[in-house]
């Protein structure tokens, strides 16, 4: 069963022939909880040969050094990480399901195309990629924490939805050489606890963006 971020259950669309359906629908509302009992939910780390501190650094080391995570591993310093690849990692590189993925995808690009059309408007994508997209450090390090092989590639995504709007007639704004000038100069459009965009990031994204909608404007004659 799909879930969202909070571990809930969320819809999701399938694709029937050449239609859409909502699935997992409709959704029993979450109920309320106390802080108690989130907390309550929290697995507490446990220590690793009588020492937290030792797991903390396994931990800490599995996102920063792979490498010497493994390598400290070998000789029971810290316990050994097997991290595998989170299933939406995997339009990045190998996976069964990536190209129904990709159709349900393009089903649901077409379908809010033509939906927004009907109200008279222009649909635009902007895309927001992971900050290893950006970032050649961050892929390396992706790579070595899941031991990828050489069919991953971090511009697959982007590359395989440039082709999907591209066919479907959608503008596609790219931000991605934005966000590296921006990194490179020592401004990082990404958060370092959760690597969603802080304020640099929407502001590049938000100038990327901007060209395409005056155009859009402007081929509807509504430019100044």
């Amino acid at each position: 069963m799909p879930v969202g971020v909070n571990g809930g259950p969320k819809p999701l669309f399938a694709l029937e022939g050449d239609a859409l359906r909502l699935t997992n629908t409709p959704l029993i509302a979450p109920q309320p909880s106390t802080l108690e009992e989130r907390l309550a939910r929290v697995q507490p780390q446990a220590p690793w040969l009588g020492s937290l501190a030792l797991r903390l650094l396994a931990s800490r080391l599995d996102e920063a050094n792979p490498a010497l995570d493994r390598a400290l591993a070998r000789f029971g310093i810290v316990p050994l990480s097997m991290p595998t690849p989170a299933e939406e990692l995997t339009v990045f590189g190998v996976g069964e399901r990536v190209p129904e993925m990709w159709r349900v995808t393009h089903a649901l690009l077409r379908d809010l195309k033509r939906a927004v059309e009907t109200d008279g408007a222009r649909l635009i994508v902007l895309y927001v990629p992971a900050i290893f997209e950006v970032d050649a450090r961050e892929w390396e390090l992706t790579r070595e924490r899941y031991r990828l092989g050489r069919r991953w590639d971090p511009d697959k995504v982007v590359d395989k939805l440039a082709a999907v709007c591209g066919e479907l007639g959608i503008p596609l704004a790219d931000p991605r050489e934005a966000l590296r000038r921006a990194g490179a100069s020592g401004r990082s459009p990404y958060y370092r606890s959760d690597f969603h965009w802080n304020e640099t990031g929407h502001r590049i994204g938000a100038e990327v963006v901007t060209p395409f909608v005056r155009a859009a404007l402007d081929c509807d004659g509504h430019g100044p």
